[in-house]
């Protein structure tokens, strides 16, 4: 995703009547923005005075608010979420002050609001055209007339069509280069770029990550106001992207599976079924690829949590180990003949949460159970589920025992090799495929070293 520098007018929306194209309150300011770190706008004078802050019944905002603008080449922008962040002023002149905004969701093309809708959303990812497995396309149609993708793959649904869209490079000296890659989301009713954003681009997001075997990150989001994605109508889109950061190219090879292993209909229209039942699943793990900072514990636990989300999700009628009336009677004829010593406050809150509800290790049998056919056959399900129990008790329960590092990091690999059979298969891919990828995930287990 591109950053910005832009110089223009801008103004809170609200400020220009109906017959102005810019408002005569409108204040001169930059605009600056970059993926990784977000966006700041600075203005050389302020919407409200120093005064009308300190009034605390003037009518002044200071977030979130959408502020509007016009760049110095003309181009109109929305800037949406915005936090004040603080004024300065002159030290000749003490009427004079600049103020400063903390940018939210930045759309450029037009002025808009959070609320606003539209009908067609462009995107596409990092390594995007390194996971087609594609390298040659071929445009219908002669030379300059050549319009619209050389190749593309497409499901409908009642809710939406989805395109992946394959251009020839028409500048490549090679004939027939693959070019731009990217999705076009097609909903049956207009979307906020939120709602476009939760259904549709960190969903697929989650799973180009999955193929390619590493994080990727938007390369661009666009917007289209008009129905059927009338060019005239495309807005841009840029928004700080958490824990964004630059991507290398991923060899094909080295990818967990490209879109020659599936099947696109099937697989996204499952995965986005999936996504929306088990989004903790899906939160939990991703959130792991994407954070690549995050302290090794805390991968392995996160992890944890997506897999008791799942299961819980998935196997509704495994959460209750005996039936409430029969569990009630066992709970209370306990209780009574249990002698009052200090622990029995602690057994009673024990009783009335966590005793009638399966273990992890009850949990984890059963995810791994429904995804056997996935699992590799050097992958020892009973030891490494005992060693992942192990561990999780010690790091949920801060215990004494020592955990190397080490430890920690292999007991990781072992749950993420269970988190990834079960998206695997939620993925489509085939169960020899799936087999092979984790196969490769385990065996870096092996390569593991004390430092």
């Amino acid at each position: 995703m591109d950053s910005i520098g832009l110089r223009g007018k801008w103004w809170l929306k609200g400020m220009r009547a109906d017959d102005e194209i810019v408002p005569d309150a409108a204040t001169a300011g930059t605009l600056s923005f970059s993926p990784k770190e977000g966006g700041e706008l600075e203005l050389i004078g302020s919407f409200h005075s120093t005064f009308e802050r300190l009034d605390e019944e003037s009518d002044t905002e200071d977030g979130p608010v959408t502020i509007h603008g016009v760049s110095t080449e003309g181009e109109y922008i929305s800037i949406l979420n915005c936090m004040y962040t603080g004024e300065s002023m002159s030290s000749k002149d003490v009427s004079f002050t600049t103020e400063t905004y903390q940018v939210g969701t930045i759309i450029r093309g037009a002025l808009v609001d959070p609320t606003s809708k539209y009908w067609k959303c462009t995107f596409s990812f990092d390594n995007l055209d390194k996971w087609t497995g594609i390298r040659r396309v071929h445009t219908p149609g002669d030379g300059p007339m050549n319009f619209g993708p050389a190749l593309s793959d497409s499901l409908s649904t009642d809710e939406e069509d989805i395109i992946l869209n394959l251009h020839e490079d028409n500048k490549a000296a090679i004939e027939g280069k693959l070019g731009r890659v990217y999705f076009t989301v097609f909903p049956e009713e207009p979307l906020t770029f939120d709602e476009f954003s939760s259904q549709y681009i960190r969903p697929l997001q989650n799973l180009i990550t999955l193929g390619v075997g590493e994080a990727v990150f938007p390369t661009f989001v666009n917007l289209f106001s008009e129905r059927f994605g009338h060019p005239d109508s495309k807005h841009s889109v840029h928004w700080q992207v958490p824990y964004y950061r630059e991507q290398d190219d991923v060899n094909q090879m080295q990818m967990n599976f490209t879109l020659q292993d599936i099947s696109f209909e099937e697989v996204v229209v499952q995965w986005l079924e999936s996504e929306s039942s088990v989004s903790r699943l899906h939160d939990h793990y991703f959130g792991t690829r994407y954070n690549d900072s995050m302290y090794v514990n805390t991968q392995f636990m996160s992890m944890m949590f997506a897999l008791e989300a799942y299961h819980r999700r998935k196997f509704p009628d495994r959460q209750k180990i005996m039936s409430k009336k029969v569990y009630k009677r066992f709970r209370d004829v306990t209780l009574e003949r249990m002698p009052k010593v200090a622990a029995w406050d602690r057994a009673e809150g024990l009783f009335n949460s966590i005793v009638n509800e399966p273990s992890i290790g009850d949990r984890l049998i059963d995810i791994t159970e429904q995804h056997e056919e996935m699992f590799p056959e050097s992958y020892d399900i009973d030891s490494n589920l005992s060693t992942i129990k192990n561990v999780r008790h010690t790091i949920a329960h801060s215990l004494p025992e020592d955990l190397s590092t080490t430890d920690i990091v292999r007991a990781e690999i072992l749950v993420r090799i269970i988190v990834l059979a079960v998206l695997l298969d939620t993925a489509g891919v085939d169960e020899e495929k799936g087999r092979e990828i984790l196969a490769d995930e385990y065996s870096s287990v092996e390569r593991i070293v004390e430092v």
